[in-house]
């Protein structure tokens, strides 16, 4: 069985979701490949797409992190910028909208044509949505679902509702573009319906608005397999000791959070200044950790004491942070499940969020966490005290977060239960489309998007073997390309396989009467 994840990112964000089910399926013996847009890991089984230096219509593909490279992911979030009007602007390090295209052909690249299963996972950028079904052609394709992007009509995580129907009038947008968010919606729809489409949430509220969008609805199966942590890296250690190690105080309950950049305002951490600020007036006695890019910029705006450490690429860090702290503290009201907050409660940290979205799924309310009433700041700040205000508790609830981690979020678990389903795709992987494919080149030629016909049909040919009707079709492309010979073999190719079929016959005739006149 060969996987090949598709993910625009691979060690930071939902990257890290998908790099760690790669590896855990090499542990058990799958061979698993991981092709992305930016890569940060030295791991050479995780392979980067970039643009070739000199002529940028060219790519490659390169096992090693290449440096000073203009990446696509770049390149293309650039270029949406530059197309979309927003009526919101997005803040630093943060993606509210993204578009279906990219300039990445995968059809040209090895490991997507030699993989028995394709995995997608967050992928803006990498994946041109609307030639997916070219790309894939009857191949299994799992998607897994980490925001709103895959059932919208571009954007990530808003609390909106339009989705539900076409995503028409989106407010993000400014008049003049609005319709861009019914077309993406709309090419979503019509590509799934091609693919051979298996789709995993990875929690049960992305489940339930999947479920109710119109791109997959109710026909659509989706099936829960949340994101997940390597217990061996994240695991508890010694709090005074590595308190003294990484020089923080011994006498002060320590808060924590992180995220890849703190000025990402979907990070909520106005919210979370706003909780710390009340819990000042109450004379906690606290210190607050912040890990993330521009640290200090927000540092200088704080009024209490902060350690601000910047972005930490390495998880062995990361997972001492964690072990200094006493909690969690998780602002952010998204869809998704925070790979920070399954990071802490392995290391045995119990968590204060807000009761919204994805976190549900994490923190059982006063058993390993808090789930403050949404946006209540001051019920946010009476959680964290209520955490800490009771050493016993505090322990009680550290030994649950950890078993929480342990029993649904383990990552030998999760990889196991993919393994189910890809034994499950490709059992079921011979169901064709054809008839839908047929029907999607002859849309596309009807549309004047000749090329994508032509590459849809020769696909066909090559999965298919010589189908009339596949025939006919490349003929009909040929004789409006105005190659008539190249026409006349395949019109003469389908008459001879099915000469009864009324359109094979006429088109047949015609080329023969044209050919008998020049």
């Amino acid at each position: 069985m060969r996987v090949l994840h598709l993910s625009t990112v691979d060690f930071w964000g939902q990257g890290i979701s998908a790099y760690r089910l790669h590896k855990a399926l090499q542990n058990k013996g799958i061979d698993s490949t991981m092709i992305t847009l930016v890569k940060s890991s030295g791991d050479p089984s995780v392979k980067m797409i970039i643009f070739d230096p000199i002529d940028k219509t060219k790519f490659h593909v390169f096992d090693k992190v290449i440096p000073d490279t203009d990446t696509i992911s770049n390149y293309m979030i650039e270029k949406w910028s530059n197309l979309l009007k927003m009526q919101i602007m997005p803040s630093e390090g943060e993606i509210i909208f993204s578009l279906t295209d990219s300039v990445v052909n995968l059809e040209k690249i090895i490991e997507v044509n030699q993989a028995d299963i394709i995995h997608i996972h967050w992928s803006p950028g990498l994946i041109d949505i609307e030639k997916a079904p070219l790309y894939f052609m009857d191949k299994p394709v799992c998607l897994t679902i980490y925001d709103m992007y895959p059932f919208t009509g571009g954007c990530h995580n808003e609390k909106c509702e339009k989705f539900k129907e076409e995503c028409i009038n989106c407010y993000l947008l400014k008049d003049e573009v609005k319709e861009i968010a019914s077309i993406n919606f709309n090419i979503k729809k019509d590509s799934y319906n091609l693919l051979n489409l298996y789709v995993v949430a990875s929690n049960n509220c992305l489940k339930r608005k999947a479920e109710e969008s119109g791109i997959f609805g109710l026909d659509t199966e989706i099936k829960v397999i949340p994101p997940s942590v390597p217990l061996e890296k994240f695991s508890k250690e010694n709090k005074k000791r590595v308190r003294e190690h990484l020089q923080l105080p011994l006498d002060k309950h320590i808060l924590i959070f992180c995220c890849s950049s703190l000025k990402n305002r979907r990070n909520d951490l106005e919210r979370l200044i706003e909780a710390l600020t009340f819990l000042k007036k109450e004379n906690l006695d606290f210190y607050l950790i912040l890990l993330g890019a521009y640290p200090e910029e927000i540092k200088r705006n704080l009024s209490f004491p902060v350690h601000a450490v910047g972005f930490v690429p390495y998880e062995e860090i990361m997972c001492w942070y964690y072990s200094a702290s006493d909690i969690f503290i998780n602002p952010s009201t998204q869809t998704g499940i925070p790979v920070s907050v399954l990071e802490a409660m392995s290391c045995g940290i119990p968590v204060v969020g807000f009761d919204y979205g994805g976190i549900k799924d994490v923190i059982e309310h006063k058993k390993n966490g808090y789930l403050a009433k949404t946006y209540d700041i001051e019920d946010f700040a009476s959680g964290i005290k209520w955490i800490l205000e009771d050493e016993e508790r505090k322990k009680y609830m550290s030994l649950n977060s950890r078993k929480r981690i342990k029993y649904v979020f383990n990552l030998e678990n999760v990889a196991t239960e993919y393994i189910k389903l890809y034994e499950n795709m490709l059992e079921f992987k011979n169901i064709t489309k054809k008839d839908k494919f047929l029907k999607w080149g002859e849309k596309l030629f009807v549309n004047k998007q000749i090329d994508t016909s032509l590459s849809v049909f020769s696909k066909m040919l090559e999965k298919y073997g010589e189908d009339p009707e596949i025939l006919n079709n490349i003929g009909v492309i040929y004789w409006e390309m105005g190659m008539r010979n190249k026409a006349f073999k395949f019109f003469k190719r389908a008459y001879e396989l099915n000469p009864s079929l009324k359109e094979i016959r006429e088109n047949y005739k015609k080329v023969i009467e044209f050919r008998r006149k020049n």
